[in-house]
C-alpha cells in the first residue's frame, strides 16, 4: 500500500492535473462511446453514494470524486455540444441559393468598419454577426438558427452586441475563394451563411 498512499499524497499537491486529464478522458469517452446524459448522470450517483459508504477517510473520498465527477462533466459537456436545439431548423438549410430575406434576431459581434475604394470614391462597410431566430422566407415565418455574418454599405450608427434587430438583407450559402488552391469556406462552414 505504500504506492497508493504515495499516489494519494502525489494527487492532493497536483490535484489540477489529474483533475484536467479525467476531463478530457471524460470528453474521449463521449466522443467514442456516447449513451445517454440520464444513464450518466446515474452512475455520478451511484458513484457518490459509495464512496461515501465505503470510505472512512474523507479527504480520500473527496478526492476520489473529484476525478469521476470531472470524467462525468466532460462527457456532459461534448453531449451537450453535440445536441441540436429543438426549436427552428438550421438557417444555412433553408437557403440553397441566394434570396431576399427578413431576419430576426439579435446582434452577436461588435460592428466592424472598413473603408473600401467605389468608382465615387471611398465608402464605408459595416460588417457585424446575427444570431437569427426567425426568417421571413417566401410569405412564412419560420423559427431558424444559425449565425449569419452581413455587410452594410454604411456606417452601422447605434449598434450594441445584444440588441434585437429585424433586417431585409440578401442570403446565400457562404462561398469559397475562386482562385485555385485557395482556402475552401463551403467545406468548412456548411452551416454557416454569407451576404
Amino acid at each position: 500500500m505504500p504506492f497508493l498512499t504515495t499516489a494519494l499524497r502525489w494527487c492532493n499537491r497536483n490535484i489540477l492535473l489529474p483533475i484536467t486529464a479525467c476531463f478530457i478522458l471524460g470528453i474521449s469517452a463521449g466522443h467514442s462511446h456516447p449513451f445517454p446524459a440520464y444513464a450518466a448522470s446515474i452512475a455520478l450517483v451511484l458513484l457518490f453514494l459509495a464512496a461515501l459508504i465505503f470510505s472512512p477517510r474523507r479527504q480520500q473520498a473527496a478526492l476520489f470524486l473529484s476525478l469521476p465527477l470531472f470524467f462525468l462533466a466532460g462527457y456532459l459537456h461534448l453531449l451537450q455540444q453535440l445536441m441540436l436545439p429543438k426549436t427552428g431548423g438550421q438557417l444555412a438549410a433553408l437557403l440553397v441559393e441566394q434570396s431576399q430575406v427578413t431576419l430576426v434576431g439579435r446582434l452577436a459581434s461588435m460592428v466592424e468598419e472598413s473603408t473600401t475604394q467605389t468608382e465615387q470614391g471611398e465608402a464605408i462597410i459595416s460588417r457585424f454577426e446575427l444570431e437569427a431566430e426567425e426568417v421571413l422566407l417566401g410569405h412564412r415565418w419560420q423559427s431558424v438558427r444559425g449565425r449569419v455574418r452581413l455587410t452594410m454599405q454604411s456606417r452601422a450608427e447605434g449598434l450594441r452586441p445584444g440588441m434585437s434587430l429585424m433586417i431585409l438583407a440578401k442570403l446565400g450559402p457562404a462561398g469559397s475563394f475562386k482562385t485555385p488552391g485557395s482556402f475552401d469556406y463551403q467545406a468548412i462552414w456548411p452551416p454557416k451563411v454569407s451576404t
